[in-house]
């Protein structure tokens, strides 16, 4: 097998994202059809990232495999631009590379660039382009608020609700705004982004451009929920022998010890569910904060581990108020329900007082 990276270049106005779908035209499916085609063999291209509905590439990643070597590599530039070029797509490069190559894994960096048009006069060149936005934007308010996004944090904020990242947390390489002839660009870099999330940042630091929200404002909102959702399947287990058996009310019991037979009387299932955990958390401050928890949201029944009881669903809510001291004591402190905690971590000169409210499970 052979393997090849190619830099494409496209306009996406006309499809819907970049990503393969069972409905709508595609970038990846157009480009892998045609250089199946020309290849007379299938073949899959895997690409960099995901580009949206409507968003342009300048230099997107991919590479493909097929069984045959390409000997004329601007000679297959020419036939694959040929199909392309009609539907506002160019491969720009073309590069032989080995098997250890990942267009996806092997990536440093990507970069996103946002376009705003800034006047009253809807854009005619620049057309599907970039956002015409005709009020007024301050340019050093959003510099300030774009200096807040820098750095590794939690971004739940502007993740699109059915993003499947398993974590919201990444790191802001940079973060530049510029502006010249009434038209602003935003970059931004990081290793990999959330699904829309560019788009709800610069829509944020629209709102900040507009003056309808301040600098803090819009740090505040930024850093103010964070949601987590935890999904668990435990694996089945059928304890045909051995030393424990399932009963039906989700216990676990060791059968008496006899020599020769069985320890299993009645053999049961222990696992094969799914457990669904959801904890939400609201930053009010600096200092001010709450947390609300479901464990068990689907009330799944039976045990997960041998000789342990179902778990059932609960609820706790918490509210906390982080204190700056100068004190490098660890303390705690913890009463029964509603429990309360007082913790002073070492070589930190704060503590949280927390009160934690835990109705009885459902």
């Amino acid at each position: 097998m052979f393997r090849y990276q190619i830099l494409i270049e496209y306009v996406g106005t006309n499809f819907r994202g970049w990503q393969i779908q069972k409905k709508g035209k595609t970038i990846q499916r157009l480009i892998q059809q045609k250089i199946s085609k020309i290849l007379k063999e299938k073949i899959i291209l895997i690409g960099s990232g995901r580009t949206d509905t409507g968003v342009h590439a300048i230099g997107q990643s991919a590479h493909f495999d097929c069984k045959s070597e390409i000997e004329n590599l601007d000679k297959f530039l020419k036939s694959i631009n040929y199909f392309l070029n009609k539907d506002l797509i160019t491969i720009l490069k073309i590069k032989k590379r080995s098997s250890y190559f990942h267009s996806r894994f092997s990536a440093k960096m990507r970069i996103y660039k946002y376009i705003i048009i800034n006047r009253i006069g809807g854009p005619v060149l620049d057309k599907e382009r970039g956002w015409h936005v005709t009020n007024n934007l301050n340019l050093p308010m959003m510099k300030k608020a774009a200096k807040k996004l820098v750095g590794t944090k939690d971004f739940s904020t502007f993740r699109a609700s059915s993003c499947r990242a398993k974590t919201p947390i990444k790191t802001m390489k940079l973060v530049k705004v510029k502006s010249r002839n009434n038209k602003i660009e935003i970059e931004f870099q990081s290793k990999s982004f959330l699904q829309q999330q560019v788009r709800s940042m610069v829509g944020c630091l629209k709102y900040v451009g507009e003056k309808k929200w301040s600098v803090k404002k819009f740090n505040t909102i930024m850093n103010s929920l964070t949601s987590t959702f935890n999904f668990k399947y435990t694996s089945p287990f059928d304890f045909s022998s051995g030393y424990f058996r399932a009963t039906k009310e989700g216990k676990g019991e060791i059968p008496p010890q006899t020599i020769g037979q069985s320890w299993f009387r009645d053999p049961g299932q222990i696992g094969g569910q799914l457990y669904v955990d959801i904890d939400l958390n609201y930053k009010f401050s600096d200092h001010l904060n709450t947390s609300f928890s479901i464990k068990n949201l689907l009330q799944t029944g039976g045990p997960t581990m041998p000789l342990t009881p179902k778990i059932p669903r609960s609820f706790a809510i918490e509210f906390g108020y982080k204190f700056t001291v100068s004190s490098k004591n660890s303390l705690s402190l913890k009463t029964a329900v509603p429990r309360i905690r007082l913790d002073t971590p070492r070589s930190i000169n704060n503590f949280t007082f927390s009160i934690v409210l835990m109705p009885p499970p459902i």
